[in-house]
């Protein structure tokens, strides 16, 4: 699919995920961040791209209000791993370049 229309909408699905997790529908909000979900990992190819620590944070939250807290650990966890590994490498060439 075109790059363009999955950027867009899964920045809509993220975006009218959030209004519903604002309103309490919680398990709407989890379909709307799982579509987007789904839609960023077609358009990056990325399991760790930083783009997705967002959704995995959301959706972690709404499995939360839902009571399923094992899932919303694992989405805590992989949105905090994308955060802390893409950390880690702007630290590196940051340290890389200092050393140049």
């Amino acid at each position: 699919k075109d790059k363009r229309y999955l950027r867009e909408m899964s920045k809509s699905k993220l975006e009218k995920g959030l209004k519903c997790f604002h309103r309490k529908k919680y398990a709407l909000a989890r379909s709307k961040f799982r579509a987007s979900l789904k839609m960023y990992l077609l358009l990056y190819g990325d399991m760790h791209h930083l783009s997705i620590s967002p959704v995995h944070e959301m959706i972690g939250r709404v499995e939360g209000e839902l009571g399923q807290f094992e899932k919303s650990k694992l989405h805590l966890l992989a949105a905090l791993e994308i955060c802390e590994t893409a950390l880690e490498k702007l630290e590196n060439e940051a340290e890389e370049g200092a050393e140049e």
